[in-house]
């Protein structure tokens, strides 16, 4: 589940209730007989993992903030999660920094949101207002002729464009969903 939301005017945010989704169906079939006996023992179990619910705040001139669960042994597995931040403050930093300085620390956040590019199962659609603030500042990078020195030799700051929609997906047009985002 991807979930955006946005900050009210005292800075609180919030998301609504959601679920229960079904796990979804995962089948893996063994290449041998040493991988169906292992299979047969010990057989894949799909859930939620103990970071979940990650979050990922963003507001133009400030630091990034990407929070997750503390690291535990014994997580919870079932459907009905709890974020360790339900309820606190997080303070968000102002960037004190050049154009490239705050470049290169947004380019350090496209780890967090490379699902939403994949066109996969139209996701870019559950985030739209951080995929168009990023696209914004890409392209101001493109303008100032920024470089970025990269995430394991990947720089970029991800624009609406590089979305990759597969030939059979029904998400629509990128383009048409985000005209009214970027206006």
């Amino acid at each position: 589940m991807v979930m955006e939301t946005v900050t009210d005017k005292n800075g609180r945010f919030y998301f609504p209730a959601w679920g229960p989704k079904p796990i979804p169906s995962y089948n893996i079939t063994a290449r041998d007989w040493q991988e169906a006996l292992y299979l047969s023992l010990f057989p894949v179990e799909l859930h939620l993992v103990y970071r979940d619910p990650r979050l990922l705040l963003f507001k133009r001139d400030y630091k990034y903030v990407g929070l997750e669960n503390k690291l535990i042994t014994n997580y919870n597995k079932g459907s009905l999660r709890r974020s360790d931040w339900n309820g606190k403050t997080i303070k968000m930093e102002q960037f004190k920094g050049t154009f490239e300085e705050y470049a290169n620390h947004l380019d350090d956040m496209s780890i967090y949101l490379r699902f939403a590019y994949s066109g996969k199962d139209c996701e870019w659609k559950q985030v739209p207002r951080m995929i168009a603030a990023l696209h914004r500042v890409s392209l101001e990078v493109e303008a100032q002729d920024v470089k970025l020195r990269g995430w394991r030799g990947g720089a970029r700051i991800y624009k609406i464009d590089d979305i990759k929609i597969p030939k059979d997906s029904q998400c629509g047009s990128v383009q048409e969903f985000f005209r009214s985002y970027l206006q």
